[in-house]
């Protein structure tokens, strides 16, 4: 009984490594296609992905210049997600602003899929280049409705 236990337990890990890397290659190679026209301000769409850049001035620890630019660009998809809001039209721009600054502070957003595709340094600066599964995102996505209730609570 403990034999069949530890062989379900192996096949359940080479399964998962099998499909991460499935995962992995496929998010990189639609990434070399559009990594020419990334857009650095905001969100590069592809048909199955998002991609957010950053890029800052180095500094004496790579590691910290990771974490920064890797913070950086995933906070473009939680823009994003600001953006598809579907606020009412009698809503001033100030007031939505500070909707979403309280939603955005009650939520802690963690992106399981995102990954890195790409990171380095040009010249004196690092850049990093993080990629997300569209469903992810658009699974997230955030109603007025929900913002409301949340306030109520």
């Amino acid at each position: 009984m403990r034999v069949k236990k530890q062989i379900f337990k192996i096949i359940i890990v080479i399964n998962f490594l099998f499909f991460a890397k499935v995962f992995s290659d496929e998010i990189i190679l639609e990434y070399e296609l559009i990594k020419e026209n990334l857009k650095t301000e905001s969100i590069t769409e592809t048909e199955n992905y998002f991609f957010a850049t950053s890029f800052s001035k180095l500094s004496s620890i790579e590691k910290n210049d990771y974490e920064k630019n890797k913070i950086s660009a995933n906070s473009k998809f939680i823009n994003y997600l600001n953006e598809s809001v579907n606020w009412p039209n009698k809503i001033p721009k100030y007031l939505r602003k500070s909707l979403w600054a309280f939603y955005i502070n009650e939520k802690k957003y963690e992106f399981e899929k995102s990954q890195v595709v790409d990171q380095g340094k040009i010249g004196q600066y690092f850049f990093i280049v993080v990629g997300l599964p569209k469903t992810e995102l658009i699974n997230n996505r955030v109603t007025y409705e929900q913002i409301l209730s949340n306030l109520k609570k």
